[in-house]
């Protein structure tokens, strides 16, 4: 897809993991029961009401969509499942748990700059102390302090022996 081109179906910036897709599909398809089990009983029987996600509601308005349409709740459906299965995933792996808004700038870059619907994954590894490792398909991006501290053993090296003499 060209990266001029604007995607065909709209994912909303709260979905930024697997995770959120994953929930956004089940609250899909739990308002659509919703909705046939009340046409399965038909009309004067009180019901408690449904309440689609937020998310649910952003997706459904964002792409001129009506969740109180079948057709357009099989659309929606229809549409995450694909993304669901052919959206590239970066998975991260932090030092500690990174804020929602962290997130949310970081997978605005990937939707700009790579696939309009990419998600990612996030993992924690203490061990990284300072940075992130990035892994894709095919890569992997190791922007720790430890890794960057390991390429520069020698100049390291030179700077302590520099220090330690004065």
């Amino acid at each position: 897809m060209n990266k001029k081109e604007q995607p065909v179906f709209k994912l909303s910036d709260r979905i930024l993991t697997n995770i959120d897709l994953a929930r956004a599909i089940r609250q899909t398809k739990q308002l659509d029961d919703y909705f046939h089990q009340n046409n399965l009983r038909g009309g004067g029987q009180p019901t408690a009401i449904s309440k689609a996600g937020r998310v649910v509601e952003d997706l459904a308005r964002d792409n001129n969509l009506s969740i109180l349409e079948k057709k357009d709740r099989k659309l929606l459906l229809k549409q995450l499942a694909v993304i669901q299965e052919h959206a590239p995933v970066v998975h991260f792996s932090f030092p500690s748990e990174p804020s929602r808004g962290a997130l949310a700038n970081i997978v605005g870059w990937l939707r700009n700059n790579v696939n309009f619907y990419c998600l990612v994954s996030v993992g924690l590894e203490p061990i990284i102390g300072i940075g992130c490792i990035v892994r894709t398909e095919n890569k992997i991006f190791d922007c720790s302090l430890k890794n960057r501290l390991n390429g520069n053993k020698d100049l390291l090296k030179q700077v302590i022996q520099k220090a330690t003499k004065s």
